[in-house]
């Protein structure tokens, strides 16, 4: 089997004291996973994803 890299991204900004913003990217370079019997247990095959989210600290 293959060695591969997986590079994920991620930041986030606080914008206040209360509030902060991120965003993330994993598998930045949607490197196809190795094939295997075992199923998406050992690895993730959906490829590339992206997610957001915003923090309001009360």
């Amino acid at each position: 089997m293959s060695s591969r890299t997986y590079v994920d991204l991620g930041a986030q900004f606080k914008v206040q004291e209360r509030l902060t913003f991120s965003a993330n990217v994993n598998n930045l370079f949607d490197v196809a996973p190795p094939l295997s019997t075992a199923g998406p247990i050992h690895y993730d095959a959906i490829g590339t994803y992206f997610s957001v989210g915003a923090r309001l600290k009360f």
